[in-house]
């Protein structure tokens, strides 16, 4: 029953979409988010998984050691509901760290959302996560010197 129109749907629309998909170029970002289905902390809950991405005029100014030991840089970050945050990762000396802080939103801004994590320490950091998707995030990594570039994260769950 109704078999038919959907063969004719499939052959007409859905087969020439999915092989245009299929093109060999190269991979696009993420569309940006057009609606606001889940709250800011629902969207930063789970793991995500951080990898150095340095500026290309930083790139060009460091000696490629030292390019190589930052790109080497990964960190790893559980948000929690209950307002938890577990950072793990590799520092540029390539030693591993594991911490673990508090966390809130602190401000949200169409697809930037700043938080404020805060240590068992009382040290309390403010950082901006800028939305590719609801599955990755760039948070800028700037210095006193130089803006260095960002850690993308993508989500593991």
């Amino acid at each position: 029953m109704h078999r038919l129109p959907r063969m004719v749907f499939l052959g007409l629309f859905a087969i020439p979409l999915m092989l245009a998909g299929c093109g060999g170029g190269t991979a696009e970002k993420p569309a940006a988010r057009t609606e606001k289905t889940v709250t800011p902390e629902q969207l930063l809950q789970g793991q995500w998984h951080g990898q150095m991405v340095l500026d290309e005029e930083i790139e060009k100014q460091l000696p490629p050691a030292q390019v190589e030991k930052l790109k080497a840089m990964t960190m790893g970050m559980e948000f929690q509901p209950d307002g938890k945050l577990i950072l793990a990762g590799i520092k540029d000396d390539g030693k591993p760290y594991e911490s673990q802080a508090a966390w809130k939103v602190l401000e949200v801004k169409d697809d930037q959302i700043t938080i404020q994590s805060v240590e068992t320490s009382g040290k309390a950091t403010d950082a901006v996560l800028m939305f590719e998707s609801d599955d990755s995030f760039l948070m800028p990594l700037k210095t006193e010197v130089a803006n260095l570039g960002a850690m993308r994260f993508e989500r593991l769950r």
